[in-house]
């Protein structure tokens, strides 16, 4: 299988860079998006609502 060649003018180059730079960005959107909509919920352990647990896990 043949590798793909670099490009070799400066418009080439320039394309390439802002391909990588819009599949960085979309590669990074979800983890973002998740941050940002948690981000005003839960910061500590205080934060997390008190439930009962029984500490029966596993114990069909």
């Amino acid at each position: 299988m043949r590798r793909p060649h670099l490009p070799r003018t400066q418009r080439g180059r320039r394309r390439a860079v802002q391909g990588l730079m819009v599949a960085c960005v979309l590669a990074l959107t979800p983890m973002t998006w998740m941050q940002a909509a948690a981000s005003d919920r839960i910061r500590t352990t205080g934060d997390v609502p008190a439930t009962e647990d029984d500490g029966h896990i596993g114990r069909g």
